[in-house]
């Protein structure tokens, strides 16, 4: 090493282990530094797994009497001890930035195996300088379980012969004590998702790669038949020791409860599936037919491949309905269990509901959507894979979507004789998450519809409780008109209310329409204008604008009017023919308008001509005594 004239170098060198040899023992100390020096280590103890690495943290301080043109040094050696049969790791050491290094500057020999660092301070300084340094050491992949003792000490650097000078008196001793990995599994997570459900494969890889918690979704699925298996559930595990190690750390996302523990500790183990109940199993790496068990291989490592490397389970229906519990074991200890219900066949209904229960036909029928949830014998609640049928009690009302129930009306066919049961039957829907069915209401009338488990009354072996439809016809049967008093004054304002009646006597559509309105006099100071349910329109429109409560149509329309500011018998009539007829008659209502000024007039006009009267009986009296006196 080089020095400079003007400055005095103090100089730390820090020697890799295996540059020089590990030694088992130090070296006798007869040739001691003098110069001050302290030498300690950040923990005497440690532990490690086999495979891992140790480290630690040694702080050298000393200082120099040299004079400002020499130069002195320090070098820490290391010598270690080892279980039998073992070797002791080799010890790497490097000054990394600190701040607590002082009066240190590092110059890396070439050969690479020797790290020199050097104090510097100016040639005025005085004689006897400080250099403090922290080092780390780092001990690599034990290669066996037992105690290792690592002693680190000092000795001087000569410029001619190396790192061989003087002995220091300073020494340290780190312990590790190493342990075998405990590769044994105790434990295991389940992952089970609905082979139904979106990227159902995707979704159980994401859940056992990030080691998340237990996903032991409840699966049901429909039975199938036993010449048929279908797939219903896929399943995944990760085993884990008694600490719960994985390889590597799992996703760090506390909402899923991943386990974050990357030890690199890899436990694996071949597990035993068996099935108790309905169901089967099956490995596809292992076996392409299914049974009542399998066997699969389960790691705690992330790399895993789904159905390519037998660690994938597969649940198959048989055909038969129950719950299956299902035990995932190594050797005789179960581990875990997860359950499959496979549903029965459809037993009941329930929670009946219909768009509209009162339905308004139009020019054209109209469409109604039946819906309700369906279970079977064990009230689990069916899905998809399942058929029922509609029923309706009077199919001249729903003409279309329901059986009868009624053999003499025309849909409902003679028992054995199979109709078109495409339109009857009613099927899951998945986007309200019932079964429903559309049902075309097309005649005025009250129907009950119900749901079976067959296309025939005689071949089914249950029935749900009913909901009745009303169908409100388009066709008047009657009209009717009214006023809201029995006489107005001329001005005054009036509700005209027009009723109409279909041909069940029930309220009209809003669809029906209304012959050409004649009034006697013109309404308003306008003569047109009038509002009410339909809002402001012609008092004369045929439009027929029903008020509606709830969804469901009155039949009844209002209709706010001024009336006419000429006194006398007002009228308003409309013509029309009723449903089922083909001769005409008149809706008509009458009411009295009178003007208050005009009876003011004829009261006065009575009273003139009564006092007339009176005048002209008393001149007709006197006349009378006059001629009287006159002849006698």
């Amino acid at each position: 090493m080089s020095t400079k004239t003007g400055f005095k170098r103090i100089a730390l060198t820090l020697v890799v282990a295996l540059g020089f040899g590990m030694m088992s023992t130090a070296p006798s100390s007869a040739n001691l530094l003098t110069n001050t020096e302290t030498l300690t280590i950040d923990a005497a103890t440690d532990t490690a797994l086999v495979a891992e690495t140790a480290t630690a943290v040694i702080t050298s301080e000393w200082g120099t009497t040299q004079s400002a043109t020499n130069t002195d040094s320090n070098v820490i050696r290391a010598v270690c001890s080892a279980p039998s049969g073992a070797s002791c790791p080799t010890v790497n050491f490097w000054l990394s930035p600190s701040s607590e290094t002082s009066n240190i500057s590092v110059d890396v020999h070439s050969t690479g195996k020797m790290i020199s660092t050097a104090f510097q301070e100016t040639a005025t300084s005085t004689t006897g300088g400080t250099a403090k340094a922290v080092v780390n050491v780092k001990a690599e992949n034990f290669s066996k379980a037992g105690t290792y003792v690592y002693t680190f000490y000092t000795t001087s650097y000569d410029l001619t012969s190396g790192p061989s000078g003087r002995v220091s008196t300073k020494s340290v001793t780190w312990t590790i004590t190493v342990s075998d990995r405990d590769v044994t599994a105790t434990a295991v997570n389940t992952y089970v998702v609905d082979a139904s459900m979106s990227s159902a494969l995707t979704t159980l890889e994401r859940y056992r790669t990030s080691f998340l918690s237990p996903r032991e979704s409840s699966v049901t699925a429909v039975r199938g038949t036993a010449t048929t298996p279908v797939a219903v559930a896929f399943a995944a595990f990760t085993v884990k020791n008694a600490a719960g190690d994985t390889v590597v750390a799992g996703a760090l996302d506390a909402a899923n409860s991943a386990n974050a523990n990357g030890t690199a500790t890899p436990v694996q183990d071949t597990l035993t599936v068996t099935v108790s109940g309905p169901g089967l199993v099956s490995v596809p790496t292992y076996s392409t037919t299914v049974g009542k068990s399998a066997t699969l291989n389960a790691y705690n490592r992330s790399t895993l491949r789904v159905l390519g490397s037998g660690e994938t389970l597969v649940v198959w229906s048989d055909g038969t309905a129950g719950t299956s519990t299902i035990s995932i074991s190594k050797g005789s200890s179960v581990l875990d269990t997860f359950t499959v219900t496979f549903t029965g066949a459809p037993a009941s209904a329930s929670v009946l509901s219909v768009t509209d229960t009162v339905t308004a036909m139009s020019a054209t029928a109209k469409t109604d959507y039946f819906r309700f949830k369906v279970y079977d014998s064990g009230a689990n609640e069916l899905t998809t894979g399942n058929t029922v049928y509609v029923y309706a009690s009077d199919t001249k009302i729903v003409t279309s979507g329901a059986l009868s129930t009624s053999a003499s009306q025309y849909t409902q066919s003679a028992a054995g004789v199979r109709p078109n049961i495409s339109s009857h039957a009613c099927t899951y829907d998945a986007t309200i998450e019932m079964f429903g069915c559309d049902l075309t209401i097309n005649d005025t009338g009250v129907a009950t519809l119900y749901v079976r488990d067959s296309w025939t009354v005689t071949g089914s072996t249950w029935v749900s409780s009913g909901i009745d439809v009303t169908g409100i016809g388009n066709s008047a049967k009657s009209w009717s008109i009214s006023f809201d008093k029995t006489s107005y004054n001329v001005g005054d304002q009036a509700i005209i209310t027009i009723t109409g009646k279909d041909a069940a006597d029930r309220a009209v559509s809003n669809s029906a329409t209304l012959g050409g309105i004649t009034t006697s006099y013109l309404l308003g100071n306008s003569g047109n204008t009038m509002k009410g349910t339909a809002g402001i329109i012609s008092a004369t429109s045929t439009t027929f604008t029903g008020y509606v409560l709830g969804g469901v149509e009155s039949g009844i329309e209002t209709r706010v009017v001024t009336m006419p500011s000429t006194s006398g018998t007002f009228t308003i009539s409309f013509p029309y023919t009723a449903v089922f007829s083909t001769v005409p008659t008149t809706a008509s209502a009458s009411v009295k308008v009178v003007n208050p000024t005009d009876a003011l007039v004829s009261a006065a006009q009575a009273a003139a001509e009564a006092a007339t009267d009176a005048a002209n009986e008393a001149i007709d009296a006197a006349n009378a005594a006059t001629d009287a006196a006159n002849l006698s």
